[in-house]
């Protein structure tokens, strides 16, 4: 198992089963009486803020990053982040080396306070590597901390990509078939119309076509009944 598998359970402090951090319920406290003097109200610097300030003074730089605010991690990320971590470990003792001896079960118990088993973990580190240094730890840190965004750049790239292939193409294609259903919703109505107005002209030639036809039969029958009548005539008045 290599030295960041095996310190997983304690670069999280408290995580179930499956390795995840457990998220806990914040303790609903009493609102506190609204101070008299406005200039009281600002904050004082945390402890780790002063910490941060104090490692930015000697040219590294921190930043608080609270994770109480994210639901889930995933944890198979979390494997590739540490796997990856792992075969990039640093020679020689650091931030790690530190991490693991500070969390030490029987440091624990004798030294509840973290910082103490910090220092006391950071002086057995040093009686060992006299050449470790506080600047060490921290750049060690610095250094973790880039591998891990350049993982994020590249996975940002591929998620990128993603989104791209199957988030952008898939909306400019659904664009493109809307304007092609309005395109023919537009060329039904005109259709529509077209068959309405020519229903409408059909039925007013339809009657006009019955009309005349029955004229026309009219005018015929009438015409060749004059000839039959006259025909008869001639036959009984003409003698040869």
């Amino acid at each position: 198992m290599g030295l960041f598998k095996g310190i997983k359970n304690l670069l999280f402090e408290e995580v179930d089963e499956h390795g995840r951090p457990i998220k806990r319920e914040e303790k609903k406290t009493a609102p506190a009486a609204e101070p008299a003097n406005s200039a009281s109200t600002q904050e004082m610097p945390t402890e780790d803020a002063k910490s941060d300030s104090r490692a930015a003074s000697m040219g590294t730089e921190f930043k608080a990053n609270d994770n109480s605010e994210i639901s889930e991690i995933d944890e198979g990320v979390l494997d590739n982040i540490i796997a990856m971590l792992d075969e990039k470990n640093l020679p020689g003792p650091d931030y790690l080396e530190l991490k693991k001896a500070a969390n030490d079960e029987v440091l624990l118990q004798s030294i509840p306070d973290e910082k103490m088993r910090f220092s006391v973990s950071y002086a057995t580190l040093k009686a060992a590597s006299p050449s470790l240094s506080k600047k060490q730890i921290l750049q060690s840190i610095l250094t973790y901390i880039q591998y891990i965004e350049d993982e994020r750049e590249r996975g940002t790239e591929q998620f990128n990509k993603l989104w791209q292939d199957q988030v952008v193409a898939r909306e400019e294609a659904i664009e493109k078939a809307k304007a092609e259903i309005a395109e023919l919703e537009a060329k039904l109505e005109k259709l529509k119309t077209f068959a309405q107005e020519q229903e409408g002209q059909v039925v007013a030639v339809k009657a006009d076509c019955g009309r005349k036809k029955k004229e026309f039969n009219a005018t015929v029958d009438y015409m060749i009944g004059k000839l039959r009548m006259d025909g008869a005539k001639l036959e009984d008045a003409l003698k040869d």
